[in-house]
């Protein structure tokens, strides 16, 4: 019977083998998903693109604020960043919606959120902002050469600004959720392509397989050691 548990055993070894480092992947990404819950809270205001916070105003705005459009029309150029007036713009393109009013006027380039701390309980009003990528004017650009801008506003008006790219992503993790909001396609705390989940994947790969074998090589060392 020895032979069966060593065929067990190298099958179980064979599935985990090609099962591990997917696994190891969707840890790291579960578990920085568990650090920034901790630590912090993130709430887009999808429904705006000007707010008050605290008795500050935050603006965005652009050169086609007048006009009838339609909701496939796009454009290109740069926004109007101000808080309580002073002006926060940066000169990268961006690409507009000039139909809408709300946060689809500047879908995977500006986002207003407010992001608290777990720890201090502070809290900031945002403006998340795209700084490079792909627009109209620019063409195609990989995903790897996104750079950002977060725009923090505390409760006294003060503004502190962070750039970053998207390796910089998760230093602090909270980049990483604006970075999320601002790219294109769908990206992970540290992967920069993530799929959909699906019955193949991850569940039949690489859960399933991964969980059969760890199944079988513990079948198979249960054998050898008694003999079954």
């Amino acid at each position: 019977m020895k032979w069966r548990s060593h065929r067990t055993t190298i099958a179980g070894l064979l599935l985990l083998g090609i099962s591990a480092y997917p696994l190891a992947l969707m840890a790291r990404e579960w578990g920085a998903a568990r650090r920034l819950a901790s630590t912090f809270t993130i709430k887009p205001e999808y429904g705006k693109t000007s707010i008050e916070f605290n008795g500050h105003r935050i603006e965005i705005s652009d050169a086609y604020q007048k006009g009838t459009f339609k909701p496939e029309d796009r454009r290109t150029g740069p926004v109007t960043i101000k808080v309580d007036g002073a002006d926060h713009s940066d000169n990268s393109l961006v690409e507009i919606r000039p139909h809408f009013h709300d946060a689809n006027r500047y879908h995977g380039w500006l986002m207003l959120g407010r992001l608290i701390s777990k720890d201090t309980s502070r809290e900031w009003m945002t403006v998340g902002q795209r700084t490079l990528g792909e627009t109209l004017a620019t063409g195609q650009r990989p995903a790897s050469g996104a750079e950002f801008r977060i725009l923090r506003v505390d409760e006294k008006g003060a503004v502190a600004e962070e750039r970053f790219d998207l390796a910089q992503r998760t230093k602090p993790l909270y980049r990483a959720i604006y970075a999320r909001f601002l790219t294109p396609h769908p990206i992970g705390f540290y992967l920069e392509t993530i799929r959909y989940p699906t019955v193949l994947s991850p569940v039949l790969y690489p859960c399933a397989s991964g969980a059969i074998g760890f199944l079988l090589v513990a079948v198979g060392l249960f054998r050898r050691q008694f003999g079954v």
